[in-house]
């Protein structure tokens, strides 16, 4: 196998995910949606458009909602087989073994 598809080459690689990642990763998230968001309501016909500054107050919002939504996630390895992977703190499965995981306390958990 060569080194680029060899899957044990993304085994205990420890990458820090700080807390600058996360609000970075939060506020991007927001940005792109609120710019989806701004541009159907800007394809909408109507003439008097005051409602458009109501764009400020939905991306304080959702950027609010994205660092809310990264802050809990964890990142590591899998704790059956060792794939370094992003885990939220709903259910994901490894792609690699298919356990189940969940992040508790920024921790990777496996769940049953």
């Amino acid at each position: 196998m060569t080194k680029g598809t060899d899957v044990s080459s993304d085994l205990a690689i420890e990458e820090p995910y700080t807390n600058i990642m996360r609000v970075v990763g939060g506020v991007g998230w927001a940005s792109v949606l609120t710019l989806l968001i701004g541009t159907i309501l800007v394809l909408v016909p109507q003439v008097p458009r005051p409602w458009l500054w109501a764009i400020f107050p939905i991306w304080g919002g959702l950027s609010i909602l994205g660092v809310f939504l990264q802050w809990s996630v964890a990142r590591g390895a899998c704790p059956k087989c060792g794939l370094q992977q992003s885990v939220p703190p709903t259910l994901k499965r490894c792609p690699n073994c298919r356990s189940y995981l969940k992040a508790v306390d920024r921790k990777i958990v496996k769940v049953g």
